[in-house]
């Protein structure tokens, strides 16, 4: 709220509903290839089915909105951070700067990264793999007419998906370690219970 209210003063209440049609509004309908799969579900589906569809992709975040906050409400860090990698791998249209920004909210919590296992690091490593070979599909689809749509899903998939694995371990390991500190405050209390404080 605080960026939307500071855009609205920047360039006013006119413009400033433009500009939020021009960001959020027709994205979703998109049909052009990008990281995100909704392109290509949007190309696949017949007509009269790309409405509801856009709507079920644009809902599924919002569900995990919920138990997310209920079960971190003692740590925003990590609800910014799960939710801006969550936000990356169901927005309409991808760009590398979603997943650059999410990742790096997600240094907010170190301890969590420091719990996070070895497939979440294999993510992060081969990331780039996709990308790379999206960028040269775009080329050979668009440009030669040499390849076709096939080869940018499955890259879009496999970027998609190690987003998804990243966005799982990390999650897994603040419940680790919400749970570990949960279990210290209940050793600490049952013992201060036992052994009293001599004044």
């Amino acid at each position: 709220l605080f960026f939307q209210s500071l855009t609205r003063s920047l360039v006013g209440s006119k413009m400033y509903w433009k500009t939020l049609g021009a960001i959020y509004g027709e994205t979703w309908l998109t049909s052009s290839p990008n990281l995100s799969l909704q392109w290509y579900f949007r190309m696949q589906l017949f007509s009269r089915f790309r409405d509801y569809f856009g709507v079920i992709f644009q809902g599924i975040p919002f569900v995990l909105v919920g138990p997310l906050s209920i079960r971190f409400a003692r740590y925003p860090e990590v609800l910014i951070a799960a939710f801006s990698i969550i936000w990356t791998i169901y927005r309409p249209v991808q760009v590398l700067y979603d997943a650059n920004f999410a990742l790096c909210l997600s240094m907010l919590c170190p301890r969590s990264l420091a719990r996070m296992g070895v497939p979440s690091f294999i993510s992060l490593c081969c990331i780039m793999v996709p990308v790379i070979l999206n960028v040269v599909d775009h080329w050979m689809w668009l440009e030669v007419n040499n390849g076709n749509a096939n080869y940018m899903f499955f890259q879009c998939l496999a970027y998609n998906v190690f987003l998804g694995i990243i966005c799982a371990q990390f999650v897994s390991a603040s419940m680790q370690r919400d749970k570990a500190l949960r279990i210290k405050l209940d050793e600490t209390k049952e013992e201060e219970r036992h052994h009293p404080k001599m004044e």
